[in-house]
């Protein structure tokens, strides 16, 4: 018998970071929320989320949750058939992010097979559940498929402990996840102080801040969305650009002709005379000779009668090359390393 008060999540996707995070839009093209998202609010600190790799079309490992659903600006673009019929372009937008932890492989993976061996236990669960729902939806894993079954199509569903149970090296890495107890790091004040540094430098997609001391996190993943989408557009005027928000300290590598040039984007509701940079994007700026600085600034935000806020407008700011140096660097606080020298 397996009780845990937590749930158990199951992912589905095809994205070759799989165990990174769990992100979703805000909203889909219409303004309205996409079904497909819609249990990404609902994940909590400590769940456990599963992954089925469609692309191998198996369940491939689990992670735990380490934070709510939080607002970021999310690099997407859609994948149905509409989306592809249009000709969808990946692009910044508002979205939310779950922070995962102990991503886990499992070996051997539940292929589609192995699952659908167990048809007739796990058709009949979802019946129950449904009687149970009394038409609210379940969410199921998978659904009736001509005379077998096929995985539901949504980017996050529920998965019962019963369902779990069928396979036992699941079940095992589910229970071992489930059971391993959530420890809250110890934060030193200097590194709460470089977390609001980073925040305010616009580094969202990383861990969920923004440009500027703003309040409102809406409003900052709204800015620096469309902030990363005028510079992208900008650029794609002469150059090849690949955003590399995520995993470097600057936002943009843009390449023709054998040349090569890093951007840093910042976008600001103010004038964009001073800016937040981080240690890190400072050091860089400095060390690499084809960095440039593309800032967007008075950019002015409309919130909707639901909540929904959506950035215009906004002036083009462009440092190229950037002499970092020519501007005036303002230290806003010194993280100190205390010598070796205690009293006895």
């Amino acid at each position: 018998m397996h009780s845990f008060a937590n749930n158990v999540w199951m992912e589905i996707t095809r994205r070759e970071d799989i165990g990174a995070d769990l992100k979703a839009p805000s909203a889909a093209r219409s303004g309205g929320v996409t079904g497909s998202y819609v249990l990404v609010p609902s994940v909590r600190p400590d769940d456990v989320v599963i992954h089925y790799d469609s692309r191998r079309e198996a369940i491939v490992g689990a992670s735990v949750a380490t934070s709510s659903a939080e607002p970021v600006p999310i690099y997407w673009v859609a994948r149905g058939s509409y989306a592809r019929r249009a000709g969808a372009q990946p692009r910044w937008m508002p979205g939310l992010r779950v922070a995962l932890d102990r991503f886990t492989e499992l070996e051997p993976p539940v292929a589609m097979a192995e699952i659908r061996g167990h048809r007739d236990e796990l058709l009949a669960l979802r019946e129950r559940m449904q009687d149970r729902a009394a038409g609210q939806p379940i969410y199921f894993p998978w659904i009736p498929y001509r005379d077998t079954l096929r995985t539901f199509q949504s980017y996050l569903v529920k998965i019962p402990q019963d369902a779990i149970s069928l396979f036992p090296q699941l079940r095992g890495l589910v229970d071992e996840l489930a059971g391993g107890a959530s420890k809250q790091a110890i934060r030193s004040p200097a590194e709460e102080a470089m977390e609001a540094v980073i925040d305010a430098a616009g580094k969202l997609a990383r861990r969920g801040g923004g440009q500027g001391f703003q309040l409102d996190q809406d409003v900052k993943v709204a800015v620096e969305a469309y902030a990363m989408n005028a510079a992208t557009e900008f650029y794609l005027e002469g150059w090849d650009v690949e955003d590399v928000h995520g995993t470097e300290s600057y936002d943009l590598i843009c390449r023709r002709h054998g040349e090569t040039k890093h951007v840093e984007v910042k976008g600001t509701t103010t004038d964009g005379s001073e800016v937040i940079l981080t240690p890190n994007e400072v050091r860089h700026a400095r060390e690499y000779p084809c960095t440039a600085l593309f800032i967007l600034s008075n950019i002015t935000i409309e919130r909707a009668d639901d909540g929904t806020v959506t950035a215009a407008g906004g002036n083009r700011n462009l440092f190229d090359p950037w002499p970092i140096d020519d501007g005036t660097l303002t230290p806003l606080g010194f993280r100190y390393q205390v010598p070796d020298r205690r009293i006895r």
